[in-house]
């Protein structure tokens, strides 16, 4: 028999910055003006993770103030170098590198995006809705676990065009971004605190060991 414990994250107050500080963080760590849009992605730098995708995402998207941003370090960094010297996309990709401390980079960014090809429950994902940003992620079993299309984010297909375009929509809709970011956080809270994943675990360990109303819960949920 087989069941599911959900990933969870401890829940703690959401970094906010102010436009200051927001300004500072985007001038002096991304190299960019404060009223330029920032799309944020944050993973390992593996090919399917959809490294390129989100890379040719910022080179369609039509947001041309936007700035995409990925936070992570892995094999795929020589490949995405390159490509982001390219022309089309200069002054409109960074390449952070692996970042000790995400806060403030999810509390500067407009939207988080997640290209997987393939993915568990993704904790940058749970950091997002934790953080209340509005997401876009690619629509594989792990992300729809996550994510309720148009109530806590936007499911796309894996297509660069395709996140572009749902990144832009959100770019252009400040009241959708806050309401996604709202809904997704409420998920976040429901669903996917540590608490619960403690209580999860709890009570399959008491079921492996037949102790009282653990084991009972497991049959019922077999």
């Amino acid at each position: 028999r087989c069941a599911c414990v959900p990933n969870g994250l401890a829940v703690t107050p959401a970094l906010e910055l102010s436009e200051n500080e927001k300004a500072e963080l985007k001038r002096t760590f991304l190299g960019m003006k404060a009223d330029r849009p920032l799309v944020l992605m944050a993973c390992r730098l593996a090919r399917y993770k959809g490294v390129v995708e989100f890379l040719e995402a910022a080179r369609e998207s039509a947001t041309k103030d936007a700035v995409f941003a990925v936070a992570g370090d892995g094999e795929m960094m020589p490949v995405l170098s390159r490509l982001a010297a390219q022309d089309a996309l200069a002054g409109r990709f960074r390449l952070l590198g692996h970042v000790e401390d995400l806060g403030p980079l999810y509390a500067a960014s407009d939207v988080l995006v997640s290209c997987s090809h393939a993915e568990g429950m993704s904790y940058s994902l749970l950091e997002a809705m934790r953080a209340r940003k509005a997401i876009v992620a690619t629509d594989v079993p792990g992300n729809r676990e996550l994510i309720e299309h148009a109530v806590t984010g936007l499911l796309v297909p894996c297509q660069a065009s395709r996140i572009a375009q749902a990144v832009d929509s959100l770019l252009g809709d400040s009241a959708r971004r806050a309401l996604l970011g709202s809904n997704a956080y409420k998920r976040f809270k429901d669903r996917h605190t540590i608490d619960l994943q403690a209580s999860g675990l709890l009570a399959l360990y008491r079921a492996a060991a037949g102790m009282g109303d653990g084991a009972a819960r497991l049959e019922a949920e077999s």
